[in-house]
């Protein structure tokens, strides 16, 4: 964004309004918008090589929701979170493909891995825990 904000003018507010445009249909559903795509985010991804990808894996902590609602808005596909150890499983869990509005999460078990949740009371969690702090993944099935 560096270099949108270097060109300002109507190129930095197209660009504000288009990433506003698709950070809200995110929210319904839609990762694609036809004027925005066609004007702005298509020639991004061309230039950038990105053209023809179809999704995209972080496999890392969590993105922040910022970079993460970025990186849908400019390449208009899914991009899931993934998280695992080179060392031990790989893939241990992954988000859901068609999960596109939630971010902050690195999805549930992979069919590869058991995951055994252990009590860290001096963290503050238990087996009892009932307050649900993490947000179930919408979309799954």
């Amino acid at each position: 964004t560096n270099g949108i904000s270097a060109a300002g003018g109507v190129k930095k507010r197209l660009f504000d309004a288009g990433l506003a445009a698709k950070t809200e249909g995110l929210s319904r559903g839609h990762l694609t918008h036809a004027l925005y795509d066609r004007l702005i985010f298509n020639k991004i991804k061309a230039a950038l090589g990105l053209d023809c990808i179809r999704f995209m894996v972080s496999g890392s902590a969590p993105l922040s929701s910022t970079v993460m609602t970025f990186f849908r808005c400019l390449l208009g596909v899914p991009v899931v979170e993934g998280y695992g150890q080179t060392e031990g499983a790989a893939s241990a869990t992954i988000s859901h493909v068609d999960d596109i509005a939630s971010v902050g999460h690195v999805g549930g078990p992979t069919g590869a891995v058991e995951i055994v949740l252990t009590d860290v009371p001096e963290m503050g969690y238990t087996k009892d825990d009932t307050d649900h702090r993490g947000q179930p993944c919408q979309g799954r099935g």
